[in-house]
């Protein structure tokens, strides 16, 4: 389970991330879009020990780009939706973390100004968030410690039941197609049906049995539309 940092702004904040991650090793350090000299003195300040973790960070350009290397990727956000934002809805914080820490994961934590934006949930699996009072954005490094924190304290627990995050996203091609096949209008429909989807399924804890009876129902289905 890797920490993400998108577009960060602060050095200081690059730095405290990458000290936090040597109290809580629980995985690796990426950022993308870093700003210039991100390795700057500043960092290292604030990084102490953890410093080697900005050293080996993976950059990337793009969130979109994280597909190549992961299978789920996990936004966070302080803006809860409305019952009809799918893109917007989000898991309990546990429940987003026990997936991450049993698929190849990266969850994403937006840049201290704005958070994430909506281009760059639309490329989620997952959206969570940490409860907190109506006042509920919290400093960048304050979240990426919660979330760590939880992390750490979960590494041990196991669901072998449960299916990786990479059968749900071929189920999720398979569906793709149909929705294809089925005419939707090509534009928000479209859209709609595939963020639906992609959230009511990875939100799931769908076992093994599970998963090989909804492939067999969408195979029938698309043999039926052909």
């Amino acid at each position: 389970m890797d920490i993400a940092l998108v577009q960060p702004k602060g050095y200081i904040n690059i730095g405290s991330v990458a000290r936090l991650l040597e109290n809580f090793p629980v995985g690796k350090l990426v950022i993308i879009n870093p700003p210039k000299s991100y390795k700057c003195l500043t960092t290292r300040k604030y990084a102490l020990r953890g410093y080697h973790y900005v050293n080996n960070a993976k950059i990337y350009n793009s969130v979109e780009e994280l597909k190549k290397d992961y299978s789920l990727i996990i936004g966070t956000t302080a803006r809860i939706a409305r019952e009809k934002h799918l893109l917007r809805r989000t898991v309990p914080l546990k429940t987003a973390i026990r997936k991450a820490m049993r698929n190849n994961s990266v969850i994403l934590f937006g840049n201290e100004a704005r958070g994430l934006l909506n281009k760059d949930i639309e490329q989620c699996h997952l959206l969570t968030t940490i409860p907190a009072s109506r006042y509920n954005t919290l400093n960048l490094s304050h979240a990426v410690a919660i979330v760590l924190f939880f992390a750490w304290t979960m590494r041990t627990e196991r669901n072998n039941q449960a299916v990786d995050q990479e059968k749900i996203n071929k189920l999720l091609e398979l569906i793709q197609g149909i929705i294809d096949k089925l005419g939707f209008n090509k534009g928000e429909k479209e859209k709609t049906q595939q963020r639906l989807w992609k959230s009511l399924l990875s939100r799931m804890d769908l076992t093994e049995a599970e998963i090989r009876v909804l492939f067999g129902f969408f195979k029938r289905l698309e043999n039926v539309l052909k």
